[in-house]
C-alpha cells in the first residue's frame, strides 16, 4: 500500500543505521522526530498499533522518556506484548 512504503520510507530517512536485513538505529537527535512520525501514522488509523510502536525485550529499562509513548516490551522468545 502507498501508506505502507510512505512510512517504510520515512523512518528509513532518519534512521542513522538501517540494514537490509536487522534493526534499525536512530541517533537521540532524531528521536522527537521518529516519536513523531510514529503518532502521525498512528492517528492516522491505516497502520496498526503493533506497526507503529518501538519494541524493548523486558529486560531493557532504559526506554528514553521521549520515545516511552510510543514504545512497548515484548518477549523476544514469543514476540508476545509484556505488561
Amino acid at each position: 500500500s502507498v501508506v505502507r512504503n510512505n512510512y517504510f520510507w520515512a523512518l528509513r530517512a532518519i534512521a542513522g543505521h538501517a540494514p537490509r536485513y536487522g534493526d534499525w538505529e536512530y541517533e537521540a537527535e532524531v528521536w522527537l522526530a521518529l516519536k513523531r512520525v510514529l503518532l502521525a501514522f498512528q492517528e492516522s488509523g491505516y497502520l496498526g498499533l503493533s506497526e507503529t510502536q518501538l519494541e524493548f525485550p523486558p529486560d531493557f529499562d532504559n526506554i528514553p522518556p521521549v520515545l516511552r509513548s510510543v514504545s512497548r516490551w515484548i518477549d523476544p522468545q514469543t514476540s508476545e506484548l509484556m505488561p
